[in-house]
């Protein structure tokens, strides 16, 4: 099992942002405590059965950049080059 909820926790907190909402994305069962601590969480297409079935939505497949095109399309962003 993994800590990832512990980190976005202690973010949270060092940077003085705990009201602020918390999207995560993932594909595997070590992401599960993420999910539980974010306000909105989202599975890429290649997720396991499990993940996508907790996601707030599924995604497009994680080589098709689909959460950089996620990112980009809630945040209005425009992130170009980034590989």
């Amino acid at each position: 099992m993994t800590n990832k909820h512990l980190v976005i926790k202690e973010l949270l907190t060092i940077t003085n942002k705990e009201d602020h909402k918390v999207v995560v994305f993932g594909d595997g069962i070590n992401d599960v405590s993420m999910f539980e601590v974010a306000d909105r969480y989202y599975a890429v297409s290649n997720a396991n059965k499990e993940i996508k079935e907790l996601a707030t939505e599924v995604i497009g497949h994680h080589e098709d950049d689909a959460v950089i095109e996620f990112i980009s399309r809630e945040t209005g962003l425009c992130i170009k080059d980034y590989k």
